[in-house]
């Protein structure tokens, strides 16, 4: 089950802050300038919210190839010492 973070809680409120501010300038109150400023405001804030969340996503995904490189690595060295090991007793055979 997902937990509800501040950050989400904080992203909702912001968008919908941004929506009441848009519906009171429907009937008038704020002037063009105050609309603007909150609005922009508003998305500002939700879009550096985004992005963070994006970055954070994307540093996990890249810890996450890298710890896979790290065990294919471990891996190739693995079967290679059991190719030389193979190649030397065929050696042994062989002569």
């Amino acid at each position: 089950m997902a937990k509800i973070r501040i950050e989400d809680v904080v992203f909702w409120i912001l968008i919908f802050a941004t929506i009441a501010v848009i519906i009171w300038k429907l009937f008038g109150s704020p002037s063009d300038i105050a609309v603007i400023i909150f609005i922009g405001t508003f998305i500002i804030f939700s879009e550096i919210m985004l992005w963070k969340n994006f970055f954070k996503i994307d540093k996990k995904t890249s810890l996450g190839f890298m710890k896979v490189e790290h065990d294919i690595e471990k891996f190739r060295i693995e079967v290679n010492n059991r190719f030389d090991i193979i190649d030397n007793k065929l050696n042994k055979i062989l002569k």
